[in-house]
């Protein structure tokens, strides 16, 4: 229950305003009756994206958005690797696809357990992101989600997690991202060739990502918090000591969770 409601008050509380679920339950029904294209230029190619209208206002969302290259085939349990250039317009109007996972079970008699399952394709190739900007951002901070599932289960897609009404209410650009989970995402053989830690290292990758480009869809790269629950959480406090996080952030929020957390199952 803590869970559910750490993250609602997170994403419906904003400067004072507490947006009613019938509110936003309603827009996010509405949200999709006219979509205009928006093209964003980024420095390894084009990426198209889409203007809504939410809460009565314009917002941009850039969805699925890739900032690494698919960790499979040769890529799988390596560091990742930065998102080659592209020569084609990227189309990200689809939301980013789940890494892959199991069902969470743990809970599954609660009524409301279904909403923390992937509501999208699950995925190896899952490197994604999704963006969200009001329309005619300037210079705006930006707020990056990692979200929790004791780094076995979780996606950045889910209705839950949806960054328009942040965006809107915030004036502020929300980034979602991904990163790997499992043995896909943490697991150590003491080689070159699963090198361990692989999720953490996603997470670290988007955020390098969002510092070099965020400028392009209306963020400061120089005010960027990062926040997260349970797992999400505790890699914040990961990212907080290491050495290669340092310079891609500026501010975190913990909403539960820290590295040595006997809840959090790697």
């Amino acid at each position: 229950m803590w869970r559910l409601l750490s993250i609602i008050l997170v994403f419906s509380f904003i400067d004072g305003t507490i947006l009613r679920l019938s509110q936003v339950n309603a827009s996010l029904s509405s949200s999709h009756q006219s979509k205009v294209p928006v093209d964003v230029e980024l420095q390894a190619g084009l990426l198209r994206g889409f203007e809504s209208i939410f809460l009565h206002k314009r917002v941009r969302s850039f969805l699925g958005v890739p900032f690494a290259e698919p960790p499979i085939g040769e890529l799988r349990f390596l560091p990742p690797r930065l998102k080659k250039p592209w020569n084609e317009t990227i189309e990200a109007t689809t939301l980013a696809s789940a890494c892959y996972q199991g069902r969470d079970t743990y809970n599954e008699s609660f009524w409301g357990s279904e909403m923390w399952n992937a509501n999208t394709p699950v995925s190896e190739d899952c490197l994604y992101m999704n963006i969200w900007a009001p329309a005619e951002a300037s210079n705006l901070t930006v707020l990056v989600w990692f979200f929790g599932g004791g780094f076995w289960y979780g996606s950045p897609s889910l209705l839950l997690y949806d960054g328009k009404a942040l965006a809107l209410t915030a004036n502020a650009i929300v980034v979602n991202i991904n990163y790997r989970l499992g043995a896909f995402g943490y697991l150590y053989l003491g080689d070159s060739e699963v090198p361990g830690n692989m999720g953490m290292l996603d997470q670290q990758l988007a955020l390098y990502w969002i510092r070099e480009n965020i400028g392009a869809f209306g963020g400061n790269p120089k005010s960027l918090t990062i926040f997260g629950e349970s797992a999400g959480a505790s890699s914040i406090v990961a990212h907080l000591i290491a050495p290669g996080s340092r310079g891609l952030f500026h501010n975190g929020i913990l909403q539960s969770g820290i590295p040595i957390n006997k809840l959090i199952f790697i």
